[in-house]
């Protein structure tokens, strides 16, 4: 089994009491135990026992106190084993005073006064979460503009790719496709769950697709609004009168120019981060589902990177599937590539399998992914992309119901 291995270096007892019972909560919410699958190291006292068999990442938590000589040659110990290094500094820090020398010039410093910030760092330099995190908001203009735009902003200063329709799609493109696309592709729906949604057949269009898609839906839901019902996994927000500001309280102002009050949508940002990891797990419990259906005689194993190994009977091929989130592309492939193949240990070991696989077979990856909602343009491509690649690529034509049940917040 592969596993991650953390070392903390600087202010460790900081970064145990803000940042740790957060990362260990989204390993939980990726369907990964992390007493299982995350080793926890002190970088200075604990280093030489360390086995090296996981995934090294360093982590240099901001501190006053100079760093010591043990501290820093650990550091570039962990560099010669190609670990990244993550630097954690608060708002006010002098980069120059709190990391040490060799990471002045680190361009991946992450801001420890947001802990859930620092948790999708690590998470992504782990490579349990994409690198891009892509997200939907659907709505209805006459009803929410003012809040779709309020988001739309806030999303887009964290880091997100958002797509709002008036932002995201320019004169002469296919709108349609690029709904489809965009909708395949997000790692998350938000709905903006306003009175009028039903009278909308743009919204409505896109939750029969999301459904299918198996992507996870965020519902905002406007004052004395209900949930709607979603095939796939979901979670809510009730908003209330007081979340918007006094001018939007006023009977007088257009449902459109409406505003949330500021911290309620940085409220909301936050919850958008947690949904998403979440979200994602169900797509690959979903990616996993129906690929274990179409292959019922096979026995399954998986890794900590969630890949899925596969032994098939009567020849025991292994083969070794990756769980594409997103529409799949060349660069996200190579990258999966350039990690290489090791067999699992579970696979060698296991007692049923014992004497009936070649170990010297040659094991390729294969790339799984959804084909519903993408259009003829796109699965053309991705042929084009399998023949040149010489990959098999497996597309999931439908999807199951809820991976995981909603929950109310």
């Amino acid at each position: 089994m592969r596993y991650y291995q953390l070392f903390l270096f600087g202010d460790i007892a900081s970064f145990n009491s803000t940042i740790l019972s957060k990362l260990k909560q989204q390993y939980q919410n990726l369907g990964l135990s992390p007493d299982e699958y995350l080793q926890v190291f002190n970088g200075s006292s604990e280093f030489d026992r360390v086995d090296f068999k996981g995934i090294p990442l360093g982590v240099w938590y901001a501190c006053n106190s100079e760093p010591t000589e043990t501290e820093i040659q650990n550091i570039l110990k962990l560099q010669t084993q190609d670990a990244e290094i993550l630097p954690i500094v608060n708002d006010g820090d002098d980069c120059q005073v709190v990391l040490p020398g060799v990471l002045h010039r680190h361009i991946n410093i992450c801001n420890g006064n947001n802990p859930d910030a620092a948790v999708t760092a690590i998470l992504r330099m782990q490579r349990l979460i994409p690198q891009e995190r892509k997200v939907f908001i659907s709505y209805r203009r006459q009803d929410s503009a003012n809040v779709a735009w309020q988001l739309h902003q806030a999303l887009v200063r964290a880091h997100y790719n958002v797509f709002l329709d008036v932002a995201s799609i320019d004169g002469g493109e296919n709108f349609p496709n690029k709904i489809s696309y965009c909708l395949n592709d997000a790692d998350l729906f938000i709905l903006l769950n306003t009175n009028g949604i039903n009278n909308s057949s743009a919204v409505q269009d896109e939750i029969t697709q999301i459904n299918q898609h198996g992507c996870g839906v965020f519902q905002i839901i406007w004052p004395d609004q209900k949930p709607t019902s979603m095939q796939t996994f979901w979670e809510h927000r009730q908003l209330s009168p007081e979340d918007f500001d006094a001018e939007s309280r006023s009977p007088d102002i257009a449902a459109a120019s409406q505003r949330l009050l500021p911290t309620v949508v940085n409220g909301l940002v936050r919850e958008i981060e947690s949904i998403r990891i979440r979200s994602l797990a169900a797509k690959r419990q979903n990616l996993h589902h129906c690929f274990k259906k179409y292959h019922p005689e096979a026995k399954f194993f998986e890794n900590s990177s969630r890949e899925l190994w596969c032994v098939s009977p009567p020849d025991y091929k292994i083969r070794l599937i990756w769980p594409f989130l997103q529409i799949p592309n060349a660069l996200s492939i190579y990258e999966r590539e350039k990690r290489g193949v090791q067999i699992p240990e579970r696979i060698k070991t296991d007692q049923e399998l014992a004497g009936k696989i070649d170990f010297n077979q040659k094991v390729k990856g294969e790339v799984l992914y959804r084909k519903t909602g993408l259009n003829t343009d796109i699965l053309s491509h991705l042929r084009w992309l399998e023949e040149r690649l010489q990959i098999n690529f497996f597309p999931v034509p439908s999807l199951v119901a809820n991976a995981e049940p909603n929950s109310s917040n």
